[in-house]
């Protein structure tokens, strides 16, 4: 940036230059607080060339601990973090640099903060890896760090190098949510090796895991054709009744009413549906007034108060449905059903669920147990295959002793990560600032109503105070009205300040040298 440009600069932009220098400096030198922070919660590895180096940022104190001891000291950094860092979305700029995470994650990383001072040839590791909860507040801690990189050392996520590659070093950790060991087993202390067991990652998996075991000591007949499946193909059957069971559960969310689900679903997919008996597709549906009416008219007779909503721009209607469970109106239009995915849900159910229809017959051993619908026999089965089993659910990263922490999500022949990049800068922009927004799905809508107040109450604190800096900036200026001359005074201090800042740090990095 030349002298020029400088000039040029707002006194905002101007103090926020200023202020990233100082940053970049204070992460340069050893002797400042900002790196004193930092050995306090950096545990640094051996290794000294970042091409081998990792940073592991983990969320809290206890699993930073268990990470510390978990870890690979030649080369693997561990930097706990609690949930305490800034919504770098929201926060000024000289506040955020008073935050002590912030603080530690910047003199940590080594290679300063801001676009125009972030320097990636000091990076001091070429691999970051966020460890998070899997929980409301882990994953708000995750959109932070994520944003706080995106608007601060963009670098990390969309470095262009010399030979023209993009690369990012930023990764997501998958730590489990659950280990579990065959047979009846005592669980593993924070002493206690934690080998031997199966880490699984969510309760999707932990789903397929125990239909899996059960599928291989079962087998079920329907009772209506007499057909016998097993093995695989029993897998097969049980994972789709699991993959409609997630398609039921978020139509249920939109349409906040279950009776309201199981009408609309009759309606398309009955043995009178639509989708089912005249072989409809979803689209052609909401495009025929005169289709969709049969709809309405299903739903108006379970007692709903309906009614068509057309709309003539794109040639697409809607059905309106007034008097839902909690008195709300519901819109069923070619959004919702989009959104919810319906048209894939009816190819699901007419392919496999279809053509197997309840009751089932389900033989275990020298037993047999008859049950009555879909949802019965998947309940069975997973019941099925919990038995003889130990499970250990995490509900936290803390929860998790040194090896185990190693062995599902530290050692590198076994992890799994997700490497995190920005194709596109203007949609990641929008990404990162929904993520940090009130509208973020990674909130509950609980967690949303709930921190209103407090919300509020800290818009209003930082307005108060935005309103005091700029009496004292108004002040200051109008002190210095009509005298360009103590202006340029007070700027060429500040330079010479920077100046002399940057010499101290030539000379550190010179004595460590």
């Amino acid at each position: 940036m030349t002298e020029d440009d400088i000039l040029n600069l707002t006194t905002d932009e101007k103090l926020d230059l200023i202020l990233y220098r100082l940053a970049a400096l204070e992460a340069d030198i050893g002797g400042l607080k900002i790196a004193e922070a930092a050995r306090v919660r950096l545990a640094n590895c051996a290794e000294k060339d970042p091409a081998l180096c990792e940073l592991v940022i983990v969320e809290g104190d206890l699993a930073g601990m268990s990470c510390k001891h978990g870890r690979d000291p030649r080369t693997q950094a561990i930097l706990p973090l609690e949930g305490k860092i800034l919504n770098v979305e929201k926060a000024r700029f000289d506040k955020m640099l008073s935050n002590s995470e912030v603080n530690a994650l910047s003199a940590a990383l080594g290679a300063g903060i801001g676009k125009d001072y972030f320097n990636i040839e000091k990076l001091r590791y070429r691999k970051i890896i966020l460890v998070c909860d899997d929980h409301v507040e882990g994953s708000r801690l995750r959109d932070l760090l994520l944003s706080f990189f995106y608007r601060h050392m963009p670098q990390l996520l969309d470095h262009k190098t010399a030979g023209g590659e993009t690369k990012s070093y930023v990764y997501l950790a998958q730590p489990p949510l659950y280990q579990v060991w065959r047979g009846k087993v005592g669980l593993p202390s924070s002493e206690i090796s934690g080998s031997s067991g199966q880490y699984i990652k969510d309760d999707r998996e932990m789903n397929r895991y125990l239909i899996d075991k059960a599928a291989g000591e079962t087998s079920i007949a329907v009772k209506k054709t007499g057909e016998k499946i097993e093995g695989g193909a029993l897998s097969l059957l049980l994972e789709k009744f699991l993959e409609f069971n997630d398609f039921y559960q978020k139509l249920e969310r939109k349409l906040i009413d279950r009776r309201l689900a199981n009408a609309l679903l009759e309606s398309m997919i009955g043995g009178e549906g639509l989708m089912r008996k005249d072989g409809r597709r979803l689209r052609e549906i909401f495009a025929d007034e005169s289709l969709l009416g049969r709809i309405e008219s299903a739903l108006a007779g379970a007692e709903y108060k309906t009614g068509l909503i057309s709309n003539e721009e794109h040639g697409l209607s809607a059905i309106e449905v007034k008097n839902v469970r909690n008195g709300s109106r519901i819109l069923i239009d070619w959004e919702l059903a989009t959104r919810v995915e319906l048209e894939p849900a009816v190819d699901l159910y007419k392919s496999f669920l279809q053509p197997i229809p309840p009751p089932y017959l389900i033989k275990e051993g020298n037993s047999e147990t008859e049950v009555k619908s879909r949802g019965d026999l998947l309940d069975y089965i997973l019941y099925v295959g919990k038995k003889d089993l130990t499970v250990q659910r995490f509900e936290n990263l803390g929860e998790m002793n040194p090896q185990q922490l190693w062995e599902s999500t530290l050692d590198p022949e076994k992890r799994a990560l997700m490497q995190v990049k920005i194709e596109d800068a203007v949609r990641a922009d929008e990404l990162y600032t929904a993520l940090m927004g009130d509208q973020a799905e990674s909130r509950s809508v609980h967690a949303v109503i709930d921190g209103l107040n407090e919300d509020m109450k800290a818009v209003k604190e930082d307005i108060k105070e935005i309103k005091r800096d700029l009496k004292d900036i108004a002040r200051s200026f109008n002190t210095l009205a009509g005298d360009g001359a103590k202006l340029r005074a007070a700027y060429d201090d500040l330079e010479t300040r920077v100046s002399t800042l940057e010499r101290e740090s030539s000379q550190e990095t010179n004595r460590r040298g």
